[in-house]
């Protein structure tokens, strides 16, 4: 006789009792519907995403729009303004570029007349200024450069004669010739002529000598 001994089902008791009635078909037919609800729900969870897109970009798009049509607007009321002012730009243009000329042309300007007033003014006393003869650089053509280990640079150079009763001191018409604005160098040469002495000078001056009337400004430059 087997020891085995078997056990009765126990009886739970206060459970609820189930009993799944239905046909398979119909649990199966919930679930489909269940899974076509959740389909439908993506779908329109998707669209609604799609659709929020679409409006953020329409509406970035319009921003961008509107701001180009701003910044167009702005560039051709700049560019009508401009067509204003034309005529003003051009006279300013003009203007501009006569001072330009007149700094070149005058770059080589000095008042010859005033400095000839002034060499004679300091020449030996009794003496005459006879004769002046002036080579003086253009803004074109300069000057010759210096022929002389004693010359020094210039841009001009001036040769004048003068009589005088006495015998003049060198030394000292040199000291008041280097007084001058501009003045480089001179080589004076003295020569008897009865009843005095004729007195010729040659003398180079500088950038010094200029008059620089149309000159830039330190505001122009």
């Amino acid at each position: 006789m087997s020891n085995l001994v078997r056990k009765a089902p126990t009886l739970a008791l206060g459970a609820v009792p189930r009993a799944d009635l239905l046909p398979p078909e119909i649990a199966v037919e919930v679930r489909a519907k269940e899974q076509r609800r959740g389909l439908i729900t993506a779908v329109i969870a998707l669209v609604v995403l799609v659709g929020a897109a679409y409006a953020g970009v329409t509406y970035l798009s319009g921003n961008a729009n509107a701001e180009l049509v701003a910044a167009q607007d702005r560039t051709t009321e700049l560019l009508t303004e401009q067509a204003e002012y034309s005529e003003v730009r051009t006279l300013t243009g003009k203007v501009a570029q006569i001072k330009i000329d007149q700094q070149v042309g005058t770059s080589t300007e000095i008042d010859w007349k005033k400095y000839l007033i002034a060499v004679e003014a300091v020449l030996p006393s009794g003496a005459n200024l006879e004769t002046a003869a002036v080579t003086s650089s253009t803004p074109i053509t300069p000057i010759l450069d210096p022929t002389s280990p004693l010359e020094t640079e210039r841009i001009a150079e001036i040769v004048f004669t003068a009589s005088t009763k006495n015998v003049p001191d060198i030394v000292e018409l040199i000291d008041a010739l280097s007084e001058l604005p501009g003045y480089t160098d001179a080589t004076p040469s003295v020569t008897s002529a009865a009843p005095g002495y004729d007195l010729s000078v040659t003398m180079h001056v500088d950038a010094e000598a200029l008059e620089n009337r149309f000159a830039p400004t330190e505001d122009e430059q």
